[in-house]
Formats: C-alpha cells, sequence, structure tokens
C-alpha cells in the first residue's frame, strides 16, 4: 500500500518528517506560543526597551525617528513620526469628527452619535470617539445591551 502513494503525498510526508525533527516541530503548543511571542518586534521591544538597545549601539536614524514625538499641527496631539505620516498632517480627521460632535447636544448618547456619523457619511467606527478621553467624557455608565439603561456622554470642554 506504501508504494501506491502518489508522489506529491510521499513528499508531504517526508516534508513533515523533516520538519518534526526541527527544534519548532517538536515544541508543545505551549512551548511554541511563548516561543512566537518573544520573536515578535514592535510593541515588545518597545516595552523591554529592546528597541532603545539598538538605537544606542546602532545610532539607527530610522528607528531613532521613528519613535520621535512630533505635534500635529491639525489636531495638536503629540504623535509618532510613524503614525504622523499613516494619520496626522493632511490626512488628519480632528476637523471632520469635530465637525460631528459641534452638531451634538451638549450630552448625548451612543445612538444620536451613531445618527450624526450616518447623517455626516462617516464610518460606524468613528464611535471610538467616545472613549477617546481626547473628545468626550462619560458621564453615566448605562447598563451594556440596554436600549433603556443607556450610556450618556459629554463633549470635553475647550474644544
Amino acid at each position: 500500500m506504501e508504494n501506491n502513494k502518489p508522489d506529491w503525498l510521499k513528499k508531504a510526508e517526508q516534508e513533515i518528517k523533516e520538519f518534526k525533527a526541527t527544534k519548532i516541530g517538536q515544541m508543545t503548543q505551549k512551548e511554541f506560543i511563548a516561543f512566537e511571542r518573544n520573536s515578535k518586534g514592535g510593541s515588545a521591544n518597545k516595552e523591554t526597551g529592546h528597541i532603545y538597545k539598538l538605537i544606542e549601539s546602532n545610532g539607527d536614524k530610522n528607528i531613532r525617528n521613528a519613535h520621535k514625538l512630533i505635534k500635529c499641527e491639525v489636531c495638536s496631539r503629540p504623535v509618532t513620526t510613524a503614525n504622523y505620516a499613516k494619520w496626522h498632517g493632511n490626512k488628519c480627521q480632528h476637523n471632520k469628527k469635530m465637525e460631528v460632535l459641534n452638531s451634538l447636544p451638549k450630552e448625548f448618547t451612543r445612538t444620536e452619535m451613531r445618527n450624526k456619523l450616518k447623517e455626516f457619511g462617516y464610518p460606524e467606527s468613528w464611535l471610538c470617539m467616545l472613549k477617546d478621553s481626547f473628545f468626550t467624557i462619560q458621564t453615566y455608565k448605562g447598563t451594556s445591551g440596554s436600549n433603556v439603561d443607556v450610556s450618556k456622554f459629554k463633549k470635553k470642554e475647550g474644544l
């Protein structure tokens, strides 16, 4: 029966055997997850301080500049240069968000905000502004999922 297998299947079985012989192939699922977490860069490198050691040792301008804080001239928020290029400057949505907030009453609910976003044609994902302390303050925490006991928000002073 072993000889009746197609070549592609024999090759796949051989690759599986070779993989199982490697260090990663012999790991348990928990060991692999821990290995995967340790191998990831990004925020983990920032939290451990490894990124800053790289900056000191390599003196790499790109790494140093990616984590430098600058101020967006549209919304006045301090952001990293990497985030600035992607979300701020000419692409900053601050003025559009302020347009929606200014059209709302002083105190409002999530539903009222959702309706205003639809009215202006902006995505519903902008409801995240409610969680952003830069724009709003939650004045009353309602019951989750309730249509009667709803959370209330107010615009932050000075916007």
